[in-house]
């Protein structure tokens, strides 16, 4: 089915304004965005930095998105089109439902731990499983399922 021009630009559109208001759920406007990018600020502006993942694997649907670790507690769970929980959300057959907690205290630092006992967590070559929390590092590498890989830029 060939889809014409018109209609990937109304997608588009539609597509910008759900991430925007994704990112306004997180508290994040479109300036600290760009600010984070070309100025290096981080976001919430200058001097500010919110621990977020970015992705390293190849991935054709791959839209670019900088995942942000807010503070307080986030979760990473498997994509669902009408889950309007404003989360980390993977799509892939080795996601669990809730797959893991992602928790961002000023006092202690970003942890991760598995939500669901079974759920694939590794974080720097090391499997974690149970309650087990680790402590992320700026450029710790994390493997969540079989099919998506990150580092953590903190």
């Amino acid at each position: 089915m060939r889809t014409f021009p018109k209609d990937k630009l109304k997608k588009a559109d539609e597509s910008e304004l759900v991430l925007k208001k994704s990112f306004e759920n997180m508290g994040v406007s479109m300036q600290d965005m760009m600010a984070m990018i070309t100025q290096g600020t981080g976001f919430g502006g200058k001097g500010s930095s919110v621990c977020h993942f970015v992705n390293l694997c190849e991935d054709a649907h791959d839209d670019g998105l900088i995942y942000m670790i807010p503070p307080g507690t986030t979760k990473i769970k498997k994509y669902e089109d009408d889950d309007e929980e404003v989360c980390i959300k993977l799509d892939g057959e080795s996601i669990q439902a809730v797959h893991a907690i992602l928790e961002s205290l000023e006092s202690s630092g970003v942890t991760i731990h598995s939500a669901t006992e079974g759920a694939v967590l590794w974080v720097n070559g090391q499997a974690v499983s149970g309650s087990e929390k680790v402590k992320l590092e700026h450029g710790s590498r994390v493997i969540l399922g079989h099919d998506f890989v990150f580092r953590c830029l903190a």
